[in-house]
Protein backbone atom coordinates (compact mmCIF):
# COMPACT_ATOMS: atom_id res chain seq x y z
CA UNK A 1 0.00 0.00 0.00
CA UNK A 2 0.91 3.42 -0.62
CA UNK A 3 2.53 5.60 2.24
CA UNK A 4 -0.20 8.16 2.76
CA UNK A 5 -1.19 9.69 6.11
CA UNK A 6 -3.62 12.19 4.20
CA UNK A 7 -7.03 12.54 4.54
CA UNK A 8 -8.95 11.84 0.76
CA UNK A 9 -12.98 11.72 -0.03
CA UNK A 10 -12.17 7.77 0.57
CA UNK A 11 -11.45 7.71 4.14
CA UNK A 12 -13.73 10.79 5.55
CA UNK A 13 -12.53 12.68 8.25
CA UNK A 14 -13.80 12.35 11.71
CA UNK A 15 -12.38 15.87 12.39
CA UNK A 16 -15.25 18.35 14.02
CA UNK A 17 -15.97 21.93 11.82
CA UNK A 18 -14.04 24.59 13.53
CA UNK A 19 -16.27 26.83 15.70
CA UNK A 20 -17.33 30.51 14.25
CA UNK A 21 -13.86 32.33 14.27
CA UNK A 22 -13.54 36.29 15.77
CA UNK A 23 -14.55 38.79 17.25
CA UNK A 24 -17.92 38.06 19.12
CA UNK A 25 -18.34 41.69 20.54
CA UNK A 26 -16.61 44.69 21.76
CA UNK A 27 -16.97 46.11 25.48
CA UNK A 28 -16.48 49.03 26.89
CA UNK A 29 -16.17 50.98 30.41
CA UNK A 30 -16.36 54.76 30.97
CA UNK A 31 -14.74 56.25 34.14
CA UNK A 32 -15.74 59.95 35.77
CA UNK A 33 -15.50 59.54 39.15
CA UNK A 34 -16.11 55.63 39.23
CA UNK A 35 -16.21 53.22 36.61
CA UNK A 36 -19.71 52.43 34.47
CA UNK A 37 -21.03 49.10 34.12
CA UNK A 38 -19.41 46.84 31.17
CA UNK A 39 -21.19 47.58 28.27
CA UNK A 40 -21.44 45.98 24.28
CA UNK A 41 -20.24 49.03 22.10
CA UNK A 42 -23.35 49.05 19.64
CA UNK A 43 -22.51 52.66 17.92
CA UNK A 44 -21.30 55.63 19.37
CA UNK A 45 -21.29 58.03 21.88
CA UNK A 46 -21.36 60.98 23.49
CA UNK A 47 -19.53 61.79 27.17
CA UNK A 48 -22.30 63.52 28.89
CA UNK A 49 -21.24 64.46 31.82
CA UNK A 50 -18.69 66.47 34.32
CA UNK A 51 -15.67 68.68 32.66
CA UNK A 52 -12.43 66.88 33.45
CA UNK A 53 -10.63 63.89 32.85
CA UNK A 54 -12.31 60.54 31.39
CA UNK A 55 -10.76 56.86 31.27
CA UNK A 56 -12.42 54.45 29.13
CA UNK A 57 -11.53 50.71 29.05
CA UNK A 58 -12.04 48.34 26.29
CA UNK A 59 -11.96 44.93 25.21
CA UNK A 60 -13.12 42.49 22.21
CA UNK A 61 -14.20 39.26 23.05
CA UNK A 62 -13.55 36.57 20.34
CA UNK A 63 -16.43 33.88 19.75
CA UNK A 64 -14.40 31.20 21.51
CA UNK A 65 -15.01 33.35 24.83
CA UNK A 66 -11.19 34.62 24.50
CA UNK A 67 -10.56 38.06 26.35
CA UNK A 68 -8.28 40.86 24.78
CA UNK A 69 -6.12 42.25 27.18
CA UNK A 70 -7.91 45.31 28.51
CA UNK A 71 -7.23 48.67 26.53
CA UNK A 72 -6.77 51.91 27.50
CA UNK A 73 -7.69 55.71 26.62
CA UNK A 74 -7.45 58.68 28.75
CA UNK A 75 -9.85 61.51 27.28
CA UNK A 76 -10.63 65.20 27.76
CA UNK A 77 -13.81 66.33 27.71
CA UNK A 78 -14.45 70.47 28.04
CA UNK A 79 -17.80 71.37 27.58
CA UNK A 80 -16.94 75.41 28.06
CA UNK A 81 -17.41 77.44 25.01
CA UNK A 82 -14.46 79.45 23.67
CA UNK A 83 -14.66 83.05 24.56
CA UNK A 84 -14.64 86.00 21.99
CA UNK A 85 -10.93 87.04 22.26
CA UNK A 86 -10.25 90.11 19.98
CA UNK A 87 -6.27 89.55 19.58
CA UNK A 88 -6.07 93.02 17.38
Amino acid sequence: MGGHDGISHHHPSSIPPFPKAGVRSIGHRLWNGSWSQWSVYKASFSLIGSDGLWYMEFRAVEFLDNYEAVQNVTLIVDNTAPNDLNLT
